[in-house]
């Protein structure tokens, strides 16, 4: 794997880059959670990793899914934040993944609405982070508006892992009539930007 770090951070084909990751990452799967991936997920993953949204439903494999999207934007560096619709979720596919992103030198974390300041900003300055969308909008907006906190939520990447009704929820709790942006970002510059307009 480290042969693949060095060629995705001095600029190798995306795609060369995808596809021997994507095998290393589902035999890894196999041997650390066991857990095979069906042709669908890895389809899942090569669209979230090719700035695309993917709509899975319950029950169609989005816990596995994420990892091989984070472990691919780890590659480049870059923090990836998973979130989910609720504490319990992210809690659960945390401790689930937690022992593949391990085999990988990645160091997984969970933030939940019970940690103090401390421990969420070292939950958040993990490589990869698994919180729900309340937790995530909360963080962010205490972020924005300061009242002397020393906790600042830095987002790189976003992998949403939520149901049509979870951003509808979404909308109409944090975004009200703007629209619902992802923004794909490494540390250094923005990369890409996604808009999913909220109708």
């Amino acid at each position: 794997m480290a042969s693949l770090r060095n060629l995705a951070q001095v600029g190798g084909k995306p795609q060369d880059i995808e596809v021997r990751a994507f095998a290393i990452i589902r035999e890894a799967a196999r041997r650390t959670v066991e857990l095979f991936p069906y042709k669908e997920q890895l389809l899942a993953a090569l669209l979230l990793s090719r700035n695309k949204i993917v709509q899975m439903d319950t029950g169609e494999g989005k816990t596995l899914v994420a990892p091989f999207h984070a472990v691919l934007q780890c590659l480049y560096g870059r923090q990836v934040v998973v979130v989910t619709a609720n504490e319990y979720l992210a809690a659960r596919d945390h401790e689930w993944m937690a022992p593949l992103y391990r085999f990988f030198g990645l160091r997984p974390s969970v933030v939940l609405d019970s940690y103090h300041d401390v421990a969420k900003m070292t939950a958040y300055s993990h490589d990869v982070v698994y919180v729900s969308n309340d937790q995530l909008v909360f963080d962010y907006l205490l972020d924005s508006l300061d009242f002397g906190r020393n906790v600042r939520v830095v987002l790189f990447l976003i992998v949403t892992m939520l149901h049509a009704h979870d951003l509808e929820s979404l909308h109409h709790r944090f975004f009200f009539s703007m629209s619902l942006t992802v923004a794909i970002m490494s540390s250094k510059s923005a990369m890409s930007r996604l808009s999913y307009p909220m109708t």
